[in-house]
């Protein structure tokens, strides 16, 4: 409580000073124009609008935000929206949207899952957790709130980040270079060249990028926790008034894997040993390279009937090769569990996956006014295999698992105008997917494990706009969306209902005082019927004489998986008649234990969530501007019971009422940048930001009392001092982020006692060149 007053303090000082500053430069600004720029946007598929004029709550960051606050991936560019948290695992960045995040479990690094929140890379979907880092040449990032299921793809509940990269300019050539360095060895390097191969109809822009950065933490502090060589290839073909086509290429060599590498030792909420390593943290130096290439196209088509859309894409990705390292053998559960031993090991590791995508759409023109619409059609294929096979006596910790998905959908919407009253506009949406998920693998100490999905379900909108002034509009809308990929991924209890969504929104977007000011405001109910759920005490080791000590009770059911239906077991049935008795250790002292691992009947439940956002940008003079951004989420489980088969065991555990995982109560962001005119040489703009959240629970069970994973309430603080030429051609700028060196918890494994954290405090320094 006490380092919340002194945060609050400081914040409340830091805005009297900022009051006392604004007001100062109000007076002294001279009388020339000013206003917010306008943000165009294609977030609703039908060309380029104004951002204030599509009812949808989001937000956009531009890649001038990029520059001059040096951030590079999704996690560091999406930190300044009050409504997102990264809540990262060692399989990737897990983008969570109002609350609304994967919490698939990770095995050995593998993806799990496919994310709640989708992410498209100039238009084309990607169900990696990779996919948001090492981005570059970025012209913006569009960020929509809640579920978009009639427009994009069926899995992706809690919103969309679309990921737009700079495109070919066919009148001028153009070249850009940057180079930044920082603590812990940071560097980045990219190059950017433009070039008309014939003027006004074909260009080519080629970017290229370089990362280096090593782990924070001991004991791999001179080893590379960040290494990324990129490179990506847009020609772009204006064949005639109405057509063209792009032409894309990229290549992504990305170290470790792209697993996340900063693991650390558990620790509670109020110890300030915050960056020990973990004796078993794993992924930190993962000696394998991911290597993804891929290729789309983009063909835009204006015809009599509407503009034409068709964009494939194909990616393929590799990170297969032999590692040596420790191996842990014995009974499956928490580090330490009695009779587990770590011995040297070979093995050969494989991680493929493919991704094939195709979308067609058409929609109205833009001075259609009557009516304007977008249909479409959707295909999006996966496969992704992994495996690991040990050498000698190692080989029964062989593990193998393979993970299909396929996507088809149809999809609609049509806003009309109503013809009483041309401020009043309806939409309806409607979307119809087929979602297929196939998983078969097999874990030591797990057995063999199954799963297939294929269900067809229909998504629906309705909204409602009102432009009340050309600067104000008012809007409401009702979507659903449902999630069924989840259920593939990782199975201890069969097959389980597909998550189902309603969402309900009321929207503002304004601007005011001759568009000085913008507030953009939001406020929504979600209604989460069979949302995933994961608790961690299930799993545990017992002897032969405790198992047959142990009976069902009569009459007693439970689901099984491979069958798809509810068994009744035998009255008098012992718990050693039911469990697999081939997963047995012998302990140091000659006892045997077996590994029982208890999925129950159920791994989901009911959540209702009530939330609002509200976001403000303000420039009182012509070199000031203020942003600012807060958002309240009150997310409870309606319903949630983990029921055990082993009762005797595992006591059943009620979360009727709790708050859900990632979700806090309260999340806010400011900042304030100022512009000082150097004469003839240039600007310089100082600025400050500051992102607060009050305290949340990162997994369901604080059982142990020791606060592991908790999240207390914290504030952090980053400042950056840029300088541009008045020519434009070069800019510098300093950047210093997490001030104060807080250690925030990202996520916690409970099953391996490790915590994923957020960066410690960073300084980078980067010039920049243009021609």
């Amino acid at each position: 409580m006490g380092k919340f007053k002194i945060s609050l303090f400081s914040l409340l000082l830091f805005l009297l000073c900022f009051s006392i500053g604004i007001s100062r430069a109000i007076a002294a600004d001279d009388a020339a124009e000013f206003t917010l720029e306008e943000i165009t946007v294609t977030a609703a598929k039908q060309g380029e609008q104004n951002l204030q004029k599509v009812p949808l709550a989001m937000d956009v960051i531009t890649g001038e935000d990029f520059a001059k606050n040096a951030k590079a991936n999704v996690d560091d560019i999406l930190s300044n929206l009050a409504s997102v948290f990264i809540n990262t695992n060692a399989d990737g960045m897990r983008v969570s949207i109002r609350g609304i995040t994967d919490t698939d479990p990770v095995y050995g690094g593998r993806k799990s899952s496919s994310p709640t929140v989708a992410m498209n890379v100039d238009g084309a979907y990607n169900s990696m957790n990779t996919s948001g880092q090492n981005l570059f040449d970025v012209e913006r990032i569009e960020v929509l709130m809640g579920p978009q299921s009639t427009l994009y793809a069926s899995n992706s509940p809690g919103g969309v980040v679309n990921i737009i990269t700079a495109s070919p300019k066919t009148d001028k050539y153009s070249a850009s270079f940057s180079a930044l360095y920082g603590n812990y060895n940071h560097s980045d390097l990219q190059a950017v060249l433009n070039a008309p191969i014939v003027k006004d109809k074909v260009a080519a822009r080629l970017a290229l990028n370089r990362t280096r950065e090593n782990n924070f933490l001991d004991p791999y502090t001179d080893e590379l926790s960040v290494k990324n060589d990129s490179a990506r290839l847009k020609i772009l073909w204006a064949a005639t008034d109405d057509l063209d086509i792009t032409l894309t290429g990229n290549y992504n060599k990305n170290g470790n894997r792209g697993e996340m590498s900063q693991q650390a030792a558990p620790f509670d909420k109020s110890s300030s040993s915050a960056w020990t390593t973990a004796s078993n943290a794993q992924g930190s130096n993962n000696p394998l390279d991911q290597i993804t290439k891929g290729g789309k196209a983009d063909i835009s088509w204006k015809t009599p009937v509407g503009n034409l859309t068709i964009v494939p894409s194909y990616s393929k990705s590799d990170s297969s090769g032999n590692q040596t390292g420790m191996v842990t053998i014995g009974p499956p559960g928490p580090p330490g569990t009695p009779g587990q031993i770590q011995v040297e090991g070979t093995w050969y590791s494989e991680r493929k996956m493919e991704q094939k995508t195709a979308e067609a759409r058409i929609a109205s023109p833009a001075d259609f006014e009557s009516l304007q619409y977008v249909v479409g059609f959707f295909y999006y294929k996966s496969e992704y295999n992994t495996s690991d096979t040990y050498e000698g006596d190692l080989s029964s910790n062989d593990t193998w698992n393979k993970n299909n998905a396929e996507q088809k959908a149809i999809y609609g919407n049509v806003t009309y105008p109503l013809p009483f009253n041309d401020k009043l506009s309806v939409t309806a949406g409607y979307r119809k997917s087929w979602d297929y998920a196939h998983q078969i693998g097999y874990q030591p100490g797990r057995g063999n494990d199954e799963t297939e999905m294929d269900v067809s379900n229909p998504d629906y909108k309705l909204g409602v706009q009102y432009d009340m002034t050309d600067q104000v509009m008012l809007y409401g809308s009702y979507t659903s969306s449902f999630r069924t990929d989840s259920m593939a991924m990782s199975n201890n209890i069969g097959v389980r209902p597909p998550e189902e969504l309603k969402a309900y929104t009321v929207g503002a977007k304004t601007r005011m005082l001759n568009n000085r000011v913008q507030i953009n405001a939001s406020a929504y109910y979600y209604d989460y019927k069979n949302k995933f759920a994961q608790d961690s005490g299930s799993r545990g080791n017992f002897t032969q004489a405790e198992l047959e000590s142990h009976t069902f009770p009569s009459g007693a059911t439970f689901y099984d998986g491979p069958s798809g239906t509810m068994v009744t077991i035998p009255d008098g049935t012992t718990y050693w008649q039911t469990i697999d008795q081939g997963r047995s250790n012998t302990l140091p002292d000659g006892s045997v234990v077996y590994s029982v691992d208890d999925g129950g009947f159920n791994g989901w439940g009911d959540s209702r969530t009530i939330g609002a956002d509200v976001s403000l940008s303000w420039v009182p003079t012509s070199k000031d501007l203020v942003e600012f951004s807060l958002s309240y989420l009150d997310m409870e489980w309606t319903h949630l019971r983990f029921i055990y088969k082993y009762t005797d065991f595992f006591p059943d555990h009620n979360y009727d009422g709790r708050t859900a995982p990632n979700a806090p109560k309260f999340s806010m962001t400011a900042s304030y940048e100022h512009k000082f005119d150097i004469g003839t040489y240039g600007i310089l703009t100082p600025r400050v930001d500051m992102q607060h959240r009050t305290g949340f629970d990162l997994v369901f069970d604080q059982s142990d009392g020791m606060g592991y994973g908790h999240q207390e309430g914290y504030f952090l603080w980053n400042a950056s001092l840029g300088f541009n030429s008045n020519s434009g051609m070069w800019s510098v700028n300093a950047v210093v982020r997490n001030i104060t060196n807080y250690a925030v918890k990202k996520s916690y494994m409970a099953d391996q006692q490790i915590l994923m954290l957020g960066d410690p405090r960073t300084y980078t320094f980067t010039a920049s060149i243009k021609f």
